[in-house]
């Protein structure tokens, strides 16, 4: 499965005989950025309002339509993306069906990716690692692993900023039933099907910043089959190819790339930690935040309320919805929980929205309107049909609004005098 702009991707022109000129009467295709096993990754112009996005569309083996199964992967994958909202992880924006075909919009990364960009400065290649860590830092933090880390997964924005794709392969830690990703990059625990964890990544995080650094693949292997040869032989050291790199540098790359796990970093924040004194510039302090905010020791103690969340999580996922209520003293990690819980329903497909509480209330029915705004603004199709079934859910959500655009549409007023209550919560229920 390839994601974002998708492992082995390759620029290439377009032929105007096989690909289409324009998507979902929408989108008029400018030019094919990459092209995958399932996938085709386009550089595209919103004729709605004129901006330039990238948008990737599912398409099948050999001329086959897409079975079942690949379809709700490709979903999979756009609901991930669209569910880590961190700053180093690319975007997506709209999902989609064209016809028959899916299809989801992205932001479009003008730096292109790693992989065409090395060797790298010293500094940069610092840069670029203690970005993706950070992404790392988050996933790990959810108890899941990226497993498919490399160069051509890492774009780079016009600033020089990374930002890691291509969750196709994101599985939960533990034991896995399938051997797949990148060769050159994979870690020993992949390829020997034990249980993993984060340190999978760091392997290949360590294979990538050597890279990076020197140019070329430290496990040099196309096939799974090779691995175990080329593993019998130690990478030429980083220092005796660009020496002018750090000691320091030096040395955590060779240790990232063990192949005992034991022997490795235990954590992205510990090699975050050993980043920092080697950045060009202090790093972007919401980064720092951020991964600290999600591996707070109060959010790890709160094990028993997290299954239980989950588990009502995935039984509203099933249609049987219901509600919690949590409750603490303040400072102990209520916020810090919901984040978790906010992230991990939109990871399961569904539509998060939350209101907060710091802001300065005064109108009535707050809440519901910022409830309001947010389902509607996620799934705007959804909510325009629920309101076109019932007048009144129209009524109170829409007014006399033209439901003919779902897009165009936008949740009335809340506050209205003559609307009640139960008449607003019933209507934002259904």
């Amino acid at each position: 499965m390839c994601l974002g702009y998708a492992q082995g991707l390759h620029m290439e022109p377009m032929d105007a005989d096989e690909e289409p000129t324009r998507i979902a009467d929408r989108y008029q295709v400018l030019r094919v950025l990459g092209r995958g096993g399932m996938g085709v990754v386009y550089q595209v112009r919103d004729e709605s309002d004129g901006s330039e996005l990238a948008l990737k569309r599912l398409v099948g083996r050999e001329g086959r339509a897409p079975d079942a199964h690949t379809i709700e992967l490709f979903e999979r994958e756009y609901h991930t993306l669209n569910g880590l909202a961190h700053p180093r992880v690319v975007r997506a924006f709209d999902y989609s069906v064209d016809g028959t075909t899916p299809f989801y919009t992205l932001e479009l990364l003008d730096g292109g990716d790693l992989r065409d960009r090395v060797p790298l400065p010293w500094e940069q290649a610092c840069s670029v690692a203690y970005d993706i860590c950070s992404v790392l830092s988050l996933l790990h933090s959810r108890q899941l692993v990226h497993r498919d880390l490399t160069p051509r997964n890492i774009r780079l924005t016009g600033e020089g900023k990374a930002k890691l794709m291509d969750f196709g392969l994101l599985s939960p830690m533990g034991p896995i039933q399938q051997v797949a990703g990148t060769p050159a990059y994979t870690a020993p625990e992949v390829l020997h099907q034990v249980s993993l964890d984060g340190r999978c990544d760091l392997f290949s995080l360590g294979c990538t910043l050597y890279s990076s650094l020197t140019g070329c693949a430290a496990f040099s292997a196309r096939r799974f089959g090779e691995l175990r040869d080329v593993w019998r032989r130690t990478p030429v050291p980083v220092a005796t190819l660009v020496p002018d790199v750090p000691d320091a540098l030096a040395q955590l790359v060779t240790e990232l790339m063990r192949l005992d796990v034991d022997a490795r970093p235990r954590s992205a924040a510990e090699v975050m930690d050993r980043l920092r004194p080697l950045l060009p510039r202090p790093p972007d302090e919401t980064l720092s935040v951020a991964r600290a905010h999600l591996s707070a020791p109060a959010l790890v103690a709160r094990g028993a309320e997290h299954v239980r969340i989950r588990k009502q999580m995935m039984r509203a996922a099933r249609g049987r919805g219901g509600g919690f209520l949590i409750t603490a003293p303040p400072g102990t990690g209520r916020s810090r929980m919901l984040d978790v819980f906010v992230l991990e329903a939109k990871l399961l497909g569904g539509i998060a929205a939350r209101a907060g509480g710091a802001e300065t209330v005064s109108d009535p029915f707050f809440v519901a309107q910022c409830l309001a705004n947010q389902i509607h603004e996620q799934g705007p199709s959804a909510s325009v049909e629920a309101a076109r079934d019932d007048a009144q859910v129209r009524m109170v959500l829409f007014g006399e609004q033209d439901l003919s655009q779902p897009a165009l549409c936008r949740p009335a007023d809340l506050s209205r005098p003559e609307l009640e209550g139960a008449g607003v919560q019933a209507a934002l229920h259904k």
